[in-house]
């Protein structure tokens, strides 16, 4: 788990402290899922939450209960010296509104102003003194369970040029609650594919379609139970002398190439690489191919580079969540049965028989509303985007969709 801190006096804006609106929300939960595929996964999320809703600073904290010890921490508006001392002098577990958030009840927020009446007469003399000096005067706090005994602790806060907390504020950062659940389980999954590099068989085993890790030879050093069960079934893929080799010479040499781009990219520690998508139709099958580059550094600095490349076969069974589209991405209900109709296999002309529209109504949807909704220019773009999102991991009927 990532344990830097990071600031930086960048901000993106996602709306302001008094629009608790469920369009607000809606922006807070993309953020959350889009910063869950990123290395620096919360600290990114915490600047904008901090910049959205006027916050002093905010701490995420993963914590074993059994004897309160931090396994992880992401901050923002903290410095991190700062950071540093309140870890090793444990001035947290002398905090009133962490007493409180422990012995409360999990999964929901918690504000200093509300629920701890005159909370600075009852703060020890150590902790009013660091509250004095960092400028905090109000803390929100939630204890959300994860598994088995550990636990995500988030805090909220403000300082003397802050307003103070409303109860309305506290119901709305408890909807938070089950994305921050659930973005933290998806980070960690994709952090251990990055740090081991696909070491074990039982990581590529969690990915839901047919995946091949290519390495800069072009051979294939693994591949997960689905990729074999599928290349026994296609008849237009094989794995030739442990490479994967595409019957028509033409479509082969253009998935060579495209790997080989991603082999050669410079790589940047602090930017994600970006994957590549290619379509193939056979008219016996229409298989898409997402590429998507990894690169692990060795303990002794050295840089192995690898692409990981997903094999999506339409009419094969895998579906994206509709429902997970909609809350990672913002969609409405029929953007994201488009999308995921999309990803599918299908083609407009299908997806406007299939959701009985007219063909226009679908581009005019596509272009005018998804792509900019997900920051998309064509369909390729966005093939690409939703089958490398979190949205592929997310089963049907994980989270409670409000809009």
């Amino acid at each position: 788990m990532n344990s830097d801190m990071v600031v930086s006096s960048n901000e993106t804006h996602l709306g302001y402290r008094s629009d608790l609106s469920p369009e607000h929300l809606s922006k807070l939960v993309q953020a959350l899922y889009s910063c869950s595929i990123n290395e620096q996964f919360l600290n990114e999320f915490l600047q904008k939450l901090c910049a959205s809703c006027q916050l002093r600073s905010a701490v995420a904290i993963v914590i074993d209960v059994s004897d309160m010890s931090f396994k992880g921490i992401w901050g923002w508006g903290n410095d991190h010296q700062e950071m540093d001392v309140v870890m090793n002098s444990e001035l947290y577990m002398h905090d009133p509104m962490v007493q409180k958030v422990v012995q409360s009840e999990p999964n929901q927020f918690y504000t200093s102003n509300l629920d701890i009446p005159n909370v600075r007469e009852v703060m020890e003399a150590d902790m009013e003194k660091w509250s004095d000096e960092t400028g905090i005067t109000e803390a929100a706090g939630a204890m959300i369970l994860l598994q088995e005994s550990l636990s995500l602790m988030v805090f909220l806060q403000r300082g003397v040029k802050h307003p103070e907390f409303t109860s309305q504020e506290r119901q709305f950062w408890t909807q938070l609650v089950p994305h921050f659940r659930e973005s933290l389980t998806i980070h960690q999954q994709l952090a251990k594919v990055k740090q081991v590099a696909l070491e074990t068989p039982a990581i590529m085993n969690s990915f839901p379609l047919p995946t091949f890790l290519i390495n800069s030879a072009f051979d294939i050093s693994m591949y997960n139970q689905k990729a074999k069960i599928w290349l026994k079934q296609s008849r237009s893929v094989v794995l030739d002398k442990n490479q994967l080799r595409l019957v028509d010479r033409k479509t082969n040499n253009l998935l060579r190439l495209e790997t080989s781009k991603l082999l050669n990219l410079e790589y940047d520690e602090n930017s994600d690489l970006t994957a590549h998508v290619l379509q193939w139709d056979t008219g016996v099958e229409k298989i898409t191919f997402v590429l998507k580059p990894l690169n692990k550094i060795s303990d002794q600095g050295d840089s192995h580079k690898s692409v990981l490349c997903f094999a999506h076969q339409a009419g094969n069974g895998f579906s994206i969540s509709v429902k997970s589209l909609q809350q990672i991405f913002g969609l409405t209900r029929r953007e994201a049965e488009i999308c995921h109709l999309l990803t599918s296999g299908l083609s407009v002309n299908d997806i406007s028989e299939d959701l009985c529209l007219s063909v226009h109504t679908v581009r005019d949807t596509l272009k005018k509303r998804i792509f900019i909704k997900c920051n998309c220019h064509s369909q390729n773009e966005l093939i690409t985007l939703l089958l490398t999102s979190p949205a592929i991991f997310m089963q049907e009927g994980v989270l409670e969709v409000s809009n």
